[in-house]
């Protein structure tokens, strides 16, 4: 038998252990807590550092300047493009190391992407920067990209209370708890070392 497996279920057959109130509540974090980032719901812009975008405000900033945008293949993030108003669709990517790599060198101006992944790529990635968005000029719809959720067959409710064990053991649950294990793996992944 080969590696890897075909499956397919019915989402009958599938239950979920799932984490809404953590994305909520780091974007809540993030939203009163940084002076470099402050987001609005969950998505962010990313931005080459000291580029032409670099002061934008909201998306009206960007409307009709022919921007490119960019964003990773695959995500709910591809809709959000057109909310930026005579942006350039300059290609989606595969992996958002793309999207950076094309912020980097120049053959996108913009990468629309979630708040975890931006603080990643700006912690990695000296040349970008992620914009702060009025919140009465940001994207919509893009409340619920974020909402985590852990997949496990219906009746595997062993399987599934393990991993509800586990959340509850970390304190998924808690906001102080959630946001100090968040900037705790931050600075452990192995490009911020």
């Amino acid at each position: 038998m080969s590696g890897h497996q075909s499956v397919s279920h019915s989402m009958q057959e599938i239950m979920t252990v799932s984490s809404p109130v953590w994305a909520r509540q780091r974007k809540e974090k993030r939203h009163t807590h940084s002076q470099s980032l402050i987001t609005i719901e969950t998505t962010v812009l990313l931005f080459k550092k000291g580029g032409k975008y670099s002061t934008v405000k909201g998306l009206s900033d960007l409307t009709d300047t022919g921007c490119k945008v960019t964003t990773q293949l695959g995500t709910g993030w591809i809709p959000l493009l057109d909310q930026i108003k005579g942006a350039e669709q300059s290609g989606n990517f595969e992996t958002t190391s793309e999207c950076f790599l094309a912020i980097s060198n120049g053959s996108a101006d913009v990468c629309v992407i979630d708040v975890p992944t931006a603080e990643s790529a700006a912690l990695t990635n000296d040349d970008l920067q992620i914009i702060e968005l009025d919140e009465n000029d940001t994207f919509t719809g893009d409340d619920e990209m974020v909402n985590v959720c852990i997949a496990t067959r219906k009746d595997d409710t062993a399987l599934r209370d393990k991993i509800q064990d586990a959340m509850n053991a970390i304190g998924w649950n808690d906001k102080a708890k959630m946001d100090e294990l968040m900037d705790q793996v931050l600075t452990q992944q192995p490009a911020a070392n």
